[in-house]
């Protein structure tokens, strides 16, 4: 007897299992006349050609290298910021005081250098015709040359300073140094060898940081400011990438300060659909969503793609503008589609 019954149960057990994969390929679907008196309410979808993920953090910056120095020509002397550090400044306004008598000594210095380039450049405009008529010799020409060019370097190097400088106090022990350009005054390191640098506004843009398994975002949003992502950069960080927006001034509503920390949402450019967090219901280790046809209601896979607090963004190939998804008794209706199954 016992031999006959497990004989019994091998065949049966062959026999459900060959009829497993005809019962995978037969549509999800229950008719809704057999849910009897279940409360059932339906959501239609929303399309959506772009969404927004979850905030992430940001911060005002810019791209690395991007900001004009100020040459620190003057060491050791007294500072005194008029406008600090931070600060958005228009072309021309002051924004440093050197005191000293370090600054006297420059002003000095560049008054020599200022007078003897230019006797230099005279013997240079006057012996240039002089060698052109070929009345001078060629090595001769050449040392006024190689005198002219060091004497040029060496005055340049002081008169583009001095063009930042706005005043200069009567004794000579104080000088203003103004904005060169409109934007925003940054303090240098004290081992850098500027004095100070400014930010042009069309550099400034938002940082942040975004890890190498996330999808790309279009665009990132604070307030009623958006812009979008001007670039990824390629190297990676430990697990993230740094992602740059574009310039703030691009948008007028973005107004925040420089190196401002925000919390913004990072908006991805892809076809999605929004559908009630409840309409959600998981099977064959997927998640499905009820659709609503004519006179049934059929289990739909969906994909994913971000969460908001009372519905998810989703993609399916299924749905349309008009799609009506079960979003009440969605658990009920599976339930009763798992006892169907089973008959």
């Amino acid at each position: 007897m016992s031999h006959f019954l497990a004989h019994r149960l091998s065949t049966m057990a062959i026999i459900f299992s060959l009829s497993l994969p005809s019962m995978a390929l037969q549509s999800a679907e229950v008719a809704i006349n057999d849910l009897g008196a279940l409360a059932l309410r339906y959501a239609i979808v929303t399309a959506a050609t772009d969404f927004a993920g979850q905030h992430v953090s940001a911060q005002v910056a810019a791209y690395p290298n991007s900001a004009m120095p100020i040459g620190r020509v003057i060491e050791n002397a007294a500072m005194l910021w008029l406008e600090q550090p931070g600060t958005l400044v228009k072309q021309g306004q002051p924004v440093l005081q050197l005191e000293g008598a370090e600054v006297q000594h420059f002003l000095t210095e560049y008054d020599t250098r200022k007078t003897y380039f230019q006797l230099v450049k005279t013997r240079y405009d006057d012996n240039q015709r002089l060698f052109e008529q070929k009345a001078i010799s060629s090595s001769a020409w050449q040392e006024l040359s190689l005198t002219y060019q060091n004497a040029l370097l060496d005055f340049e190097h002081l008169d583009h300073f001095y063009e930042r400088i706005s005043a200069i106090r009567a004794d000579r022990l104080q000088i203003t140094i103004s904005a060169p350009i409109a934007g925003v005054v940054l303090a240098a390191e004290s081992s850098d060898s500027a004095l100070f640098r400014m930010m042009a506004p069309e550099h400034i843009r938002l940082r942040g940081a975004i890890s190498d398994q996330q999808a790309r975002p279009a665009a990132v949003r604070f307030n009623d400011c958006q812009l979008p992502i001007a670039r990824i950069d390629t190297m990676s960080q430990g697990f993230s990438r740094i992602w740059w927006s574009a310039p703030l001034i691009s948008a007028i509503t973005c107004q925040v300060n420089w190196q401002q920390q925000l919390s913004v949402l990072p908006i991805y450019a892809q076809a999605v659909y929004r559908v009630p967090s409840s309409s959600i219901v998981r099977h064959d280790s997927q998640q499905h969503v009820w659709m609503k046809t004519t006179s049934t209601l059929r289990l739909v896979p969906v994909t994913i793609i971000a969460k908001e607090i009372d519905a998810f963004w989703v993609q399916s190939g299924e749905f349309s503008s008009a799609t009506e998804v079960l979003s009440q008794s969605v658990s009920a209706v599976y339930g009763h589609y798992l006892g169907l199954g089973g008959e």
